[in-house]
Order: C-alpha cells, then structure tokens, then sequence
C-alpha cells in the first residue's frame, strides 16, 4: 500500500484520537480500542515506511496515550476519590437513558403493585403465599420484621436463593424456547399450507413418493 493512501485510509481514526487526548474526561473504552489500533498502524509503518514522518507522527500519538494511561497513575486513595467524585458521576451521566429506563419499569411495577394491594388485600397472598404473609406479620407483631432472614444459616439461604434463581431462569428459557418453536411451527405450517393452496389451483404440485 503506498504511504499516501495508508494516511487518507487511516488518518480520520488518528484525528479522533488527538481530539481525545485533548479532552479533560477521556473515554477509557474509547481510548483503549484506539491506542490498540494506531499500535497496529504503527507496527505497519515501521515495516513499510521505516524513514518517513508518518512512522514519527504515529510514535509520537503512542507515547502520548501511553504516558496519558501509565504514566499518570494516582496512589491508592486518590483513585478511590477520584471514582467516586469523577468517575462515578460520569458513568451514570453517560448511563442515564438506561438507567432511567430500568427506574421507570422499577416505580411502574411498584405502583402497579401498591395498586393491587389497596384493591385486593388478598394480592400479596397470590403473590408472595400465604405462609410467608403470615410469618411477616408475626415477626412484625413481635417487634422485628427482618427475622426471616436470621431463622437460616447464611449458606443454607445463599443456597436457596441461588438454586431458586437458577430454577426462575431456566422456566424463563424453557418457556421462551417453547413459544418460539410453535411460533415457527405455525408459520411453517401456515406457509405450506398456503403453498399447497397456490399449486392445487395451478394444478402444479407434485404428489409426495409416498403416495404412489
């Protein structure tokens, strides 16, 4: 490849990297991906363009993403400041579509819930069962609410809740798989079945061997 076309291929991606390093709040995801490409441009143009200023120019972005990334690494507790009063902040702020998203689904149920329960007593019981309704209103007349989880060991109840999420999931995947196969049974029946229609009132379907 000649050099000025290895430069107009490549010299967006280097831009976008120089405009990052520039920037007070890096992207490491961004950075990351670029550094580990203009690594690779570099090992390109140390084979091919070994006495040419792009070999130079490329070398120089390397060194500035590496004293950018090892260079100016913080001590132990200025990391930890620096996470929560930097970097925290920032992936939430870039996260927000998402998260609010996830907070919305989250108030919709439990309004929806709160509803049901001042609609119908009895919903939490359909929920929840009646057993553990009961033994919540027991340890609350007795003064301490949270009592369901001292009454087992803490791997006993690590266990259970494990195995019960495992078993959620897997009823989750069964019934997801089990849908979507009839659902593309259906649509290949009804796809042959229309088929079938179209080549009897052409008059050109062929019986199966089978038949004859």
């Amino acid at each position: 490849m000649k050099e000025t076309s290895f430069i107009q291929q490549n010299k967006e991606k280097w831009q976008d990297l120089e405009t990052l390093l520039k920037e007070k709040r890096k992207d490491p995801d961004q950075m990351s991906e670029l550094f580990i490409q203009v690594s690779e441009d570099l090992s390109y143009a140390r084979t091919f363009y070994p006495n040419r200023s792009i070999r130079v120019y490329l070398n120089n972005i390397t060194q500035a993403i590496f004293f950018n990334v090892y260079k100016n690494k913080r001590t132990k507790w200025k990391d930890i400041v620096f996470f929560w009063k930097e970097e925290l902040p920032y992936v939430v702020y870039q996260s927000r579509k998402e998260l609010s998203i996830a907070f919305s689904i989250f108030a919709i149920a439990m309004l929806f819930g709160l509803i049901s329960s001042i609609k119908d007593p009895a919903f939490a019981e359909r929920i929840l069962g009646n057993s553990y309704i009961e033994m919540t209103k027991e340890n609350i007349a007795s003064g301490d609410p949270m009592a369901v989880y001292k009454k087992m060991n803490q791997v006993d109840m690590f266990m259970g809740i494990t195995l019960n999420n495992l078993w959620v999931a897997f009823k989750a995947w069964f019934w997801t798989s089990l849908s979507g196969n009839l659902y593309s049974l259906t649509s290949l029946s009804y796809f042959r079945y229309q088929q079938f229609k179209t080549d009897s009132r052409s008059g050109s379907f062929d019986l199966p061997g089978w038949f004859y």
